[in-house]
């Protein structure tokens, strides 16, 4: 074990205990970018309440409380000076804080006035030959098959925090900052693409019932169109249909996961089963899923981006240093 010290910054190297499959360098881009993306997204939501006609109950904003013990363990790990233990602090506290407030672009967006698309998305479809009634006419005999696929699409949530927050602790720090840039990309990517193709969902273009979940995103989505005023609930369901942040944030997640080999197949495939959710349960055109795949793969690609340009930084500046 030894130390670097640079212009009184102290900074541990490990060598012996670092993860030959991720080498990390030090956080000094890292850090104040996420500080500074905290700062503006800070700004929209205040936008968002101020010119939108929302409204964020105490109780919701309450809610930041949870991340008190993220800085306190951060606040520790740095006064005792465990830099490793540090960035496996950081990064969750950083997944968590960016994750709430990536959520009011979304909502400024769902003000949107442009015409429903859903007409134009179910064209998509027939033009690809692939549409949701023929599926979902599929898996009608086989009522295990639908109950498991069922099962899939809730499990995006526990997915999206095992990927925030086991590669930090198995010390995969670039994987971890890698699915912090794509998920602030792809959303404030995805936000603007929502707005410009709103859409509800397939049940109203084929007219099947919707289950219980979606007819209530159908009512909240189409309150939030009426420009009403609305209290906000960061724990309310979803409502954008393209591009599907469903299998978006599934991928994202499943790449995230790859950085520990052992979760590998079982994180590919956990995407996979809710990719696949997102139709034999109803709730998304196949336009809807290519969108969320293409997004994804762009996303990942600019967070692979990030990280040759801030490695490029670090190795090459006179005060480049390890944290691992």
């Amino acid at each position: 074990m030894g130390t670097v010290t640079n212009s009184g910054t102290a900074a541990l190297q490990f060598a012996g205990d670092q993860p030959a499959q991720d080498v990390s360098y030090g956080n000094r881009f890292f850090h104040p970018c996420m500080a500074v993306l905290t700062a503006v997204l800070f700004l929209v939501a205040i936008v968002c309440i101020a010119f939108f006609h929302y409204r964020l109950p105490f109780s919701q904003a309450a809610s930041v409380a949870g991340f008190v013990p993220f800085t306190g363990a951060i606040a520790y790990c740095w006064w005792a000076r465990r830099y490793k233990l540090l960035q496996a602090c950081s990064l969750p506290f950083w997944a968590s804080v960016v994750s709430t407030l990536l959520k009011f672009p979304l909502y400024i967006a769902a003000r949107s006035q442009v015409a429903l698309k859903d007409n134009a998305l179910a064209h998509i479809d027939r033009i690809l030959r692939i549409e949701v009634p023929p599926i979902l006419h599929f898996m009608a005999p086989h009522p295990w098959a639908r109950a498991a696929l069922a099962l899939s699409y809730g499990t995006l949530f526990p997915l999206m925090v095992v990927a925030a927050i086991l590669p930090p602790l198995r010390f995969r720090f670039t994987a971890a900052k890698e699915l912090i840039v794509a998920t602030c990309f792809a959303t404030l990517v995805g936000a603007p693409l929502f707005a410009l193709v709103p859409a509800i969902g397939p049940w109203v273009v084929y007219g099947y019932p919707p289950a219980p979940l979606q007819a209530q995103t159908q009512a909240l989505f189409l309150s939030l169109r009426a420009g009403g005023v609305h209290l906000i609930d960061l724990n309310e369901p979803g409502f954008v249909c393209f591009p599907s942040f469903h299998v978006l944030l599934a991928v994202l997640s499943a790449v995230a996961l790859c950085s520990i080999k052992p979760l590998r197949i079982p994180a590919i495939l956990v995407a996979a089963l809710i990719t696949v959710s997102t139709l034999t349960t109803g709730w998304h055109y196949v336009a809807d899923v290519i969108g969320g795949l293409a997004l994804a793969a762009i996303s990942v690609a600019a967070s692979k981006a990030y990280s040759r340009w801030e490695t490029a930084r670090l190795r090459g500046g006179p005060r480049a240093y390890r944290i691992s």
